[in-house]
């Protein structure tokens, strides 16, 4: 019995493969041994992908992930920007102020993340909630803002100044 001898080249040293079942060939054996169509079919399910696609669970996993982030830096960017900015503002004006503000700090902030306003709820004094509805990708999610003001009065209209902003991201608000 004959043994059939290759040298296949393993991370740089040379090793002789003798048993053909149990190891890959190396690439000169199929050429040498294969017909052509063979090989064809062959290298185009051995070719690594430059990208591999994700399936779905694993890219709402990452999209959650990221917008997590993502709103944490927009909660401490907002506390400190929209607390100098707009000081003394009226309650009643400052709902549509603090959704711009959003908005407008994800549109400079990562273009790929699309925000819309969903609702808003004020009618607490000295709180906001705003919901938006937001897509990357295929992946759509929900994102909320809670915003606590201290009031110089006790009117809609009087005086507030930003205690802080809190934003949440529910993993089950994400979906395909």
């Amino acid at each position: 019995m004959v043994l059939d001898v290759e040298f296949a080249v393993v991370e740089g040293f040379s090793a002789p493969v003798t048993n053909m079942w149990q190891h890959e060939p190396p690439m000169r054996w199929i050429m040498r041994h294969i017909n052509n169509r063979y090989i064809e079919r062959a290298n185009r399910y051995v070719e690594p992908r430059l990208t591999d696609t994700l399936s779905g669970k694993s890219m709402v996993q990452k999209t959650f992930v990221y917008v997590d982030s993502v709103g944490k830096e927009c909660r401490k960017a907002l506390t400190v920007d929209f607390g100098q900015s707009h000081k003394g503002v009226r309650f009643d004006a400052v709902s549509q102020l603090l959704r711009q503000a959003v908005l407008d700090w994800f549109a400079r902030r990562d273009r790929n993340l699309k925000l819309v306003h969903e609702s808003t709820d004020d009618r607490r004094l000295g709180e906001v909630r705003i919901v938006f509805q937001g897509e990357a990708g295929k992946v759509h999610f929900r994102i909320r803002f809670d915003a606590s003001f201290t009031l110089a009065g006790q009117l809609r209209d009087s005086q507030c100044f930003l205690k802080g902003v809190n934003v949440s991201v529910d993993s089950r608000d994400f979906s395909i």
